[in-house]
């Protein structure tokens, strides 16, 4: 688990630290402790601090206060501990109220507590808490990379409670749509797609967090992928999660665009691997409805091709199912069925989707069902071409 701002009032001198506004927030990761005074110093920030303020610089003046603590939201701070001292007797109410309003955590430091010993005790926590999860990160990206998972690995698993029979799923979340690069706009010169997605993974667990889920979370190859717990006996359970996930993440300026996919359920994490595989499969082919999930266990047809037989052997049947269409001189013909079928054969639509005008539609639709002997206002026809072409997606993509 990250370091939160709920989560220091549980650590040594932290614990004298009291919320006193924006609780919403207090879900937010800690990722460092920074003493600032100086509200002209705000842009060196890169998000996640925890911001240490005696007031040395903007005193007791409301109108200072207000629009320092706006500046450190808009930097994407996770928190702000205000030292109550002869600069600051006490937190005006109009600062509360703003720490409400904008979610940000407000902390009351009494001024008999010490900055360095406040600061030192969280970041050293901070620095435990990573020691503690990099073994485990470093198995997950093992998992997203192809090696093999060593025993060493596997326990550390099992220590944080990976293991114990419980059953899980990977799912990987892609930012961006395929092809698309992400919008790294680089604030720092390390500023990496990495980083951008290391970022985005922290927003995650943030999310994550709110749902009381531990977030098994690592970044690797343009992918975040999510060890999520998926209960046998409650099978509503996470697809709940995912949805409430989804519908938080395009608030984040790290998910312009969200693909989610979903392996199959495991429990034993040396066979882990092919869940993460089928996830990355559900990613190359996502639902044309439904929303950015893909679930590997609803693309039956894969599966199906996957066992039915060699790529020879599913060309050929590709080949009796839609012939003359394969053939380059009908490549127009052939996207234009591709398009009446993922429009459910709605021509209306698959006119409006191609630019047609509708009696260039007709008339190529003709010419389809004249070279397949077809009837596409036949259901077993209509299934047997749509199978076609399920065929020939797969042996062209794989």
């Amino acid at each position: 688990m990250a370091m939160t701002c709920r989560g220091i009032l549980a650590l040594p001198y932290a614990n004298r630290l009291r919320l006193v506004a924006g609780a919403s927030g207090g879900g937010n990761e800690i990722r460092w402790v920074h003493i600032l005074e100086e509200p002209k110093y705000t842009a060196w920030l890169k998000g996640g601090e925890l911001i240490l303020l005696s007031g040395v610089v903007t005193g007791d003046r409301e109108g200072a206060l207000l629009s320092l603590l706006q500046d450190l939201f808009d930097r994407e701070v996770a928190g702000v501990v205000l030292n109550l001292s002869t600069f600051l007797p006490a937190i005006p109410p109009s600062v509360l109220a703003l720490g409400d309003r904008l979610g940000l955590p407000l902390f009351e430091m009494p001024a008999e507590v010490r900055m360095v010993d406040v600061s030192q005790s969280i970041a050293f926590a901070i620095f435990q808490q990573r020691q503690k999860t990099g073994q485990v990160e470093g198995a997950l990206r093992d998992l997203l990379t192809g090696k093999r998972l060593s025993e060493k690995r596997l326990q550390r698993l099992a220590e944080v409670g990976l293991g114990g029979g419980r059953t899980f799923r990977a799912v990987l979340f892609r930012p961006g749509l395929p092809g698309t690069p992400l919008p790294v706009t680089p604030f720092y010169e390390e500023e990496t797609e990495e980083a951008w997605l290391a970022q985005g993974a922290a927003y995650l667990r943030q999310v994550l967090d709110r749902l009381g889920d531990p977030g098994y979370l690592t970044v690797a190859e343009e992918t975040i992928l999510w060890l999520a717990e998926d209960p046998p006996g409650r099978p509503a359970a996470l697809p709940q999660r995912l949805e409430a996930v989804t519908a938080a993440l395009p608030q984040s300026a790290y998910f312009p665009a969200l693909q989610v996919g979903v392996g199959a359920a495991f429990r034993d994490f040396r066979t882990c691997r092919a869940s993460v595989d089928q996830a990355r499969q559900a990613l190359a082919h996502p639902q044309r409805r439904g929303g950015p999930v893909t679930w590997y266990d609803d693309l039956v047809d894969r599966r199906l091709f996957q066992r039915g037989g060699t790529r020879e052997e599913l060309a050929a049947m590709a080949e009796r199912l839609l012939g003359p269409l394969l053939q380059p001189e009908h490549q127009a013909l052939l996207d234009t069925l591709t398009c009446y079928l993922d429009h459910n054969g709605n021509a209306k639509a698959t006119a409006q989707a191609m630019f047609l005008h509708p009696n260039t539609l007709h008339y190529r639709l003709g010419k389809i069902q004249t070279l397949l002997h077809r009837d596409l206002g036949q259901s077993e026809d209509f299934f047997q071409v749509m199978l076609g072409r399920k065929l020939y997606d797969f042996i062209t993509k794989n």
